[in-house]
């Protein structure tokens, strides 16, 4: 699926790999729709787009089972970024927890079976 908006050369749109226009952030999280995580996925995006307007998604792609969300300042001004950079780390480490804590609970189901 093909970005709805031209991409810096030399990335490709896929959900595993996205460094992206920032306008395409919401075609990248919708890529996302038939994975347990979109739920977190799409609550992050949300709030970083609330608290940082126009930042970019770099990457989301699963890493040792776990969900791992790159962010960078996008078309966000450098002084906005600097100053909300740290509370926009706590939203994906947020996130990140959240998947951890959900791919626990499923192994233990799996264990118990």
């Amino acid at each position: 699926m093909n970005a709805p908006h031209p991409e810096p050369e030399g990335y490709r749109s896929e959900p595993s790999f996205c460094k992206s226009n920032p306008l395409n952030n919401e075609h990248y999280i919708e890529q996302m729709k038939n994975d347990p995580w979109y739920p977190i996925i799409q609550w992050t995006d949300t709030q970083l787009a609330e608290l940082v307007p126009g930042y970019n998604i770099v990457q989301i792609k699963e890493k040792f089972n776990g969900l791992r969300y790159y962010i960078d300042r996008g078309s966000c001004d450098h002084e906005t970024w600097d100053a909300k950079r740290e509370e926009a780390h706590q939203i994906v480490l947020r996130a990140e927890v959240w998947v951890d804590g959900f791919e626990a609970g499923r192994r233990l189901e799996r264990e118990k079976s």
